[in-house]
């Protein structure tokens, strides 16, 4: 678990095969922005304005992606996370 900014952010499973869940916990409303680059710093998936208030739950299928490890990129207006993926098979 990590907290930035207010929110409580939980990605699991990591390694993974491929998926993964993010679980964010925020007792006020909120909108950040999620990015995910490759080990290149090529941006591979993106969702902007993501808005919740509480908590939200969110899969990232990357099963078409290949092995090996990522950056998981969340901002908030305030602050920005950066934690490593593995997608290991």
């Amino acid at each position: 678990h990590e907290l930035v900014d207010g929110i409580d952010v939980h990605i699991y499973p990591n390694p993974s095969m491929g998926t993964f869940m993010i679980d964010l916990n925020s007792g006020s409303d909120q909108s950040i922005d999620i990015k995910v680059f490759n080990a290149l710093g090529d941006l591979v998936y993106t969702a902007s304005n993501v808005q919740f208030s509480g908590k939200l739950t969110k899969t990232l299928d990357f099963n078409s992606f290949a092995e090996g490890m990522y950056f998981f990129q969340l901002n908030t207006h305030n602050m920005l996370l950066t934690k490593k993926l593995i997608i290991n098979r």
